[in-house]
């Protein structure tokens, strides 16, 4: 019975321990990268400014859970699909989000290491604005109650987003599925010394 109850407390421990880090735990995005910015009602229009900002480039702009395993893989196949393009001329916009129970958090340094390069500024959507801007502009894309989420678009240089999203060149979910896509684009699209 002693070990049972040994067992049990030791779970219980772990699973403390677990918590403990997803709420206390780091959250330095990987080096070269701004820090990680919140996006609220008062700091979109900050969001907005880091597209616009790069409007001369192509954008990426992806929505992930911090959480969700098929999220995370998404993330990981993103940053290995822009190891193949590393002079593109890129501004990748990583939106984290909650989706899962889980997801009451910014997500941790180990999740936000998934995407490493430099050309990426990464953020946290506690409330999905971005998400519910997509919708307003009737995007298609794969929803999860309301959440628009495991999900990429890929802009030109020269859209903007002002009033509304601009329309994207490139849509799809889950984000592993239009790796493909997003490279033939970005092969098409760059520069012979950008190209792999």
């Amino acid at each position: 019975m002693k070990s049972r109850w040994r067992a049990a407390a030791l779970i219980l421990m772990m699973l403390a321990l677990i918590v403990a880090f997803r709420v206390f735990g780091p959250r330095d995005v990987p080096e070269g990268q701004p820090a990680l910015v919140s996006i609220t009602d008062q700091t979109f229009s900050d969001f907005q400014r880091v597209f616009n900002d790069s409007a001369e480039t192509t954008r990426i702009l992806v929505l992930f859970s911090p959480s969700e395993k098929r999220s995370l893989q998404g993330a990981s196949a993103l940053q290995a699909t822009l190891e193949d393009f590393p002079k593109a001329r890129l501004r990748v916009l990583v939106v984290w989000e909650p989706v899962e129970r889980t997801d009451f958090f910014a997500p941790t340094s180990d999740v936000l290491a998934r995407i490493s390069d430099r050309r990426a500024v990464q953020f946290w959507d506690r409330n999905r604005l971005v998400s519910q801007r997509i919708k307003a502009a009737g995007i298609p894309s794969v929803l999860r109650g309301n959440t628009i989420w495991d999900f990429l678009a890929l802009f030109p240089p020269g859209a903007r987003w002002d009033s509304a999203m601009p329309t994207p060149v490139l849509r799809g979910a889950p984000v592993v599925n239009v790796m493909e896509g997003l490279s033939r684009y970005l092969y098409s699209n760059s520069d012979p010394a950008a190209s792999p």
